[in-house]
């Protein structure tokens, strides 16, 4: 680590707080940062970063740094202002408590952590003034000794202050925005009715102008651009007189053309996208990844999950290990990419052609193995798998083709047996019209693609919620470069891949005690290491820690087949270490896919509730909303009541000829 950097990296890390590294005089981090936000950098890659003198240092800001919360003051007077209030309030000087930092830029970092955790906030019009930028959950910041694009350095301007200052919440500083903790995304004024509802009331000439600023900045952290815009333009018609559209407009613009830090180094197409670690490539992963990787632009996290497909299948119930019940190899894989030129069927194209050659001396009739594209219905399912051991690839070329057929009235069970079957149960035969199937042993592994927007069409709370989305691992990557002429597959390559596998699966075949893997206690013990932080990770609140409960499962299935690929009747340490690498990536790629699954459906709902309760133009019973709009009643209510507060939209009741209430919806 660089001599000039390395005092200051230990400040940080005594500090608790989480580093990433900065391009030199720039603001842009040199790696992808957002797995950062849930984990501190290892030391091996805190001296790989910092080895030079030249490289920046940024800090994450939020949950993984303890909460630090940095007041980003960019002026002076603001500075000045926040430090008088701090004497008052604690009889100290503020930097005589916690770390105060001078930018390159001219202005101040005040750093404090705080229990009720704010989201990112930026004011806009005559906020800045009085309320600073608040780098939260989500954000990051430059620290010293970094020097800022125009030259100048960023210094700490108290080097004697040793911890960072806790608070409560920031209304301690009176600075009062929505926390992430509150159950609404509302500020308050004591004393009053919320500003908000009070000012989409209609203001007089004086404060129209002032007003739709304000309003504009704070709707931006919480619709899209056009519904702030209606929003403001509904308002605009309640001013005395009337405020003008372009005035309006021009608001709005102003409002979502600002950029946070975070966001303006982050651009949509340059979003993080979770890398497999090299650990996870051990044996064969290896040497799938040498013939087909340089064949195609797909990401090499693709070809990791179909060769998960391919060992599993293969080897299917041979093999087995004991973790509160038998874990068998089978996995229900989505690939998922920003577009459809991910070459995800490339991907399997080639995975596909290895199974071929894998199974080609079985027969094709009622063939032990089999690649089954799509899934027509309940019973069609079954009849796959009736007989005995039964080993079944289901291949779904859009995951959302999957999730509509299963809601239809008359397939209404196929996710439920989907569900059961990914447990790999000894017998399945349930009670159907018709040809009976009794299904004994049988073996499901389901290959899936999709798009980040199909993939939010597709699912729902419900379906995370009910336990079928966290039985799926959705693998992200980054295309390679582009590839013009790519080069065939070396046959004499594939030939010998298809060899060693064939030579595992004699092996398994062998197997006593049922195919039963062991575990060595080193790697138990290494696992019980992992899983008491994986533990209190799934507990929180929230769709993320719902979809990653079982990635200890594919941990064992991985190490199951690191194992059995070097034909070890025992799960080693290096096994399972390999295994809860692969673990990581995991969830940082279920957190990357989803992160904004929540708000973004959301905001959906309301632009498709707003727009169509403008088209009626009257109160609208609300089960023909829900019914027009394809929501439940429950997500119908949880859009309505934060719209209502705010007074966007208006919810009456009345009682109808028959005698019974109901409740109706109209925009405001």
């Amino acid at each position: 680590m660089g001599e000039q950097l390395s005092p200051y990296i230990d400040r940080y890390r005594a500090w608790g707080l989480c580093l990433i590294p900065i391009a030199p005089r720039a603001k842009n981090p040199l790696v992808k940062w957002q797995p950062y936000q849930h984990r501190k950098p290892s030391e091996n890659e805190l001296q790989s970063w910092f080895h030079g003198n030249n490289t920046n240092v940024g800090i994450v800001c939020g949950r993984v740094s303890g909460n630090l919360v940095v007041l980003d003051c960019d002026n002076t007077d603001l500075y000045v202002g926040l430090s008088d209030f701090w004497l008052e309030k604690f009889g100290k000087k503020i930097n005589e408590m916690t770390p105060i930092v001078q930018t390159g830029g001219g202005g101040y970092h005040i750093y404090i952590r705080v229990k009720a955790l704010p989201q990112l906030f930026h004011p806009t019009g005559a906020d800045r003034l009085h309320i600073p930028d608040i780098q939260s959950q989500g954000g990051y910041v430059l620290a010293p000794p970094s020097i800022h694009p125009s030259g100048n350095p960023y210094r700490l301007l108290n080097p004697q202050v040793t911890s960072i200052f806790t608070l409560e919440s920031l209304s301690e500083l009176a600075i009062d925005i929505p926390s992430k903790q509150e159950s609404t995304r509302q500020t308050r004024q004591k004393g009053g009715p919320h500003w908000v509802t009070k000012a989409l009331a209609g203001v007089g000439e004086g404060d129209r102008d002032n007003t739709a600023i304000k309003l504009a900045g704070y709707f931006r952290n919480q619709h899209p651009k056009d519904v702030t815009e209606a929003i403001l333009l509904n308002f605009a018609a309640k001013c005395t007189p009337p405020l003008d559209e372009a005035t309006v407009k021009k608001c709005v613009k102003s409002a979502y053309s600002y950029e946070i830090e975070s966001e303006a180094e982050e651009p949509e197409d340059a979003e993080a996208t979770p890398r497999l670690p090299e650990l996870a490539w051990r044996g064969l992963f290896a040497d799938c990844r040498e013939l087909v990787g340089p064949t195609t632009e797909a990401a090499d996290e693709y070809h990791f999950a179909t060769f998960c497909q391919v060992l599993g299948c293969t080897l299917a119930r041979r093999v087995h290990v004991y973790h509160a019940g038998r874990i068998y190899p089978n996995f229900y894989v989505c690939l998922v990419g920003r577009s459809g030129m991910t070459r995800k069927d490339t991907c399997w194209n080639r995975a596909r052609g290895i199974l071929s050659s894998l199974h080609a001396e079985q027969g094709d009739e009622n063939p032990v193995f089999r690649m089954v594209r799509g899934i027509r219905s309940y019973e069609g399912l079954l009849d796959e798998l009736s007989g005995l051991r039964k080993v079944r690839l289901i291949q779904v070329g859009e995951l959302l083709s999957l999730l509509s057929k299963a809601k239809q009235d008359s397939l209404g069970n196929l996710l439920p047996a989907l569900t059961e079957l990914y447990d790999c149960p000894d017998r399945v035969n349930p009670p159907v019209r018709g040809k009976p199937a009794d299904c004994q042993e049988p073996f499901v592994s389901i290959m899936a693609g999709t798009t980040l927007s199909w993939l939010r069409k597709a699912l729902t709370e419900a379906d995370i919620l009910g336990g079928f989305a966290n039985r799926w691992l959705f693998f992200c990557g980054t295309p390679k470069s582009p590839m013009p002429n790519p080069p065939r597959v070396n046959k004499a390559q594939q030939d010998a891949l298809v060899a060693d596998i064939s030579l595992v699966r004699a092996w398994a075949d062998k197997l006593p005690n049922e195919g039963e893997i062991a575990i060595s206690g080193e790697a138990e013990t290494l696992f019980e290491r992992y899983y008491m932080d994986y533990y209190h990770r799934c507990q929180n609140e929230g769709l993320i820690p719902t979809l990653i409960v079982r990635v200890q499962d594919y941990i064992f299935k991985l190490a199951l087949l690191y194992a059995a690929i070097k034909r070890s009747p025992e799960i080693t340490v290096d096994d399972m270490a390999a295994a809860l690498a692969a673990g990581d990536y995991f969830e940082s790629s279920i957190r990357e896919v989803f992160r904004n699954f929540g708000a973004s459906s959301e905001k959906e709902r309301e632009t498709k509730l707003l727009a169509y309760l403008n088209s009626q133009g009257k109160p609208v019973p609300k089960r023909t909303v829900y019914q027009m709009l394809n929501m439940s009643a429950r997500e119908l209510e949880n859009i309505c009541q934060p719209l209502a507060k705010n007074g966007l939209i208006k919810i009456t009741g009345a009682k109808n000829k028959m005698g019974r209430y109901v409740e109706f919806v109209e925009v405001l």
